[in-house]
């Protein structure tokens, strides 16, 4: 049996549980299997899908959706012509995809030019929840950049009051030597509120060439409201448990770019529920619409946390589910761990002992830890106990290490402190698991 079949199989194997009418996800993921003999060329492809962004993404690739996403992909770029570009950068989103196909990438085609390097914003995707800009970078007279990266990107209204966002996520390519373009890039606007003008302004500041210094790209954005789907919302309030832990899934917002699912975990449960892993959408027939992995797949903080899904905004089901088997769970009074820096010792941590070793390079003011165990994200560290006993967000840089023996490196900029004195993290994800099967009806 060809790989492609198994990872199918193994889908199959985790709906087992949907019973009556649901019967149909079976033959779904069987039909996905017969596709996959004639289209193993199509899914190895897939399979080297790159992500990018600062949030640290968990990559869950379900082969059935995959294949039929294949479909769409091909279909879609013959059909929507000038639109080709941007479906390879959205091409493992298949709400996204769908989007495209539904006409609703807004053209702009506005430039500003300072010093021979021109930025020209060409498309845009909007709705209440996102902005997705599509730009390139374009050295007009060949002039020789060197090190340049974007500095600052703001979005402005008709009076110059910048857009709140809660994330910002855009590709680092800037031209350098004298290279004449940079491909499509993308920058995604994770929005506090929704756009309410008709007209904003795209800001941006680059640095690392003294050429460029203080000067402001403008390049003007004009909405087309005719292409911005308006919200669904879908108030649930319903409450599950997994191995004793509830979990209260409060509403679901659909929207064109992406599905956003608000759950709150009580206060009264004995773990801290830090991830729900597989959070799907499943209909009747077995189409799944999975976490997004090309951006921002939750946000929040806590007990209160939304995650984001693939868009089935223009999809009509006649049933509808959400469904998730596992969750990152760890007691609560586990959540902190201690270390001290100058004597690279771990004084606190889970009492499973995956945390196995701690190192303090002090030129880079970096602390690396060394977890055990299947678990692949940016970093599993979120907050650090300031002077005043306070929590507060980390910045900074992160990077990943693999080493034997399934340990992972996971290394992270901390706060200027006194290496001497004892640091406390607080875990924002961590390889610990409670498993269970959910399967709420929305529709």
């Amino acid at each position: 049996m060809h790989d492609s079949e198994k990872e199918l199989l193994k889908v199959k194997d985790k709906y087992q549980y949907l019973k009556g009418p649901d019967d149909k996800l079976d033959q779904a993921i069987r039909a996905g299997i017969n596709q996959a003999k004639g289209r193993r060329s199509s899914l190895d492809h897939m399979r080297h899908w790159m992500l990018s962004g600062a949030a640290a993404i968990i990559l869950l690739v379900l082969f059935a959706g995959a294949i039929h996403q294949s479909d769409l992909v091909a279909g879609y770029v013959r059909k929507v012509p000038g639109m080709e570009k941007i479906v390879e950068l959205v091409h493992q989103d298949k709400g996204l995809v769908d989007l495209i196909h539904h006409d609703f990438v807004q053209t702009i085609n506005k430039s500003d030019s300072h010093g021979g390097l021109t930025l020209t914003v060409k498309n845009i995707i909007a709705d209440d929840q996102q902005l997705i800009m599509y730009y390139t970078f374009t050295n007009e007279n060949h002039e020789s950049f060197k090190d340049l990266q974007i500095k600052s990107m703001k979005l402005k209204d008709s009076v110059g009051e910048e857009i709140k966002q809660y994330s910002l996520e855009y590709g680092p390519d800037v031209v350098e030597g004298d290279r004449k373009k940079t491909e499509l890039q993308e920058a995604i606007y994770g929005l506090h509120s929704p756009l309410t003008d008709s007209s904003y302004s795209l800001n941006v500041e680059l640095e690392g060439d003294k050429k460029l210094e203080n000067t402001v790209w403008k390049v003007p954005i004009k909405l087309d409201r005719s292409k911005m789907g308006a919200n669904k919302d879908i108030v649930l309030n319903k409450e599950v448990k997994v191995q004793q832990q509830s979990v209260l899934v409060k509403d679901i917002t659909f929207s064109p770019t992406r599905v956003a699912v608000q759950v709150e975990y009580p206060e009264e449960n004995s773990k801290q529920v830090l991830n729900i892993e597989d959070l799907q959408l499943v209909d009747e027939k077995g189409e799944v619409w999975s976490k997004i992995t090309n951006g921002i797949s939750a946000s929040g903080d806590g007990n209160h946390v939304t995650y984001y899904l693939e868009s089935n905004y223009f999809k009509k089901p006649k049933q509808l589910y959400l469904v998730f088997h596992k969750l990152q769970a760890l007691d609560k009074d586990e959540l902190e761990v201690v270390v001290n820096p100058k004597d690279q010792k771990i004084l606190k941590a889970p009492k499973d002992g995956k945390i196995t070793a701690v190192q303090y390079n002090l030129s880079e003011n970096q602390l690396e830890f060394k977890i055990k165990g299947d678990f692949h994200i940016g970093s599993p560290f979120s907050k650090y106990k300031n002077d005043q006993g306070e929590f507060k967000y980390l910045s900074g840089n992160t990077y990943m290490n693999s080493y034997d023996n399934d340990i992972t490196g996971y290394g992270l900029t901390i706060p200027q402190v006194n290496p001497v004195e004892n640091l406390t993290l607080l875990l924002g994800s961590y390889p610990a698991y409670i498993n269970g099967d959910v399967k709420i009806r929305i529709k």
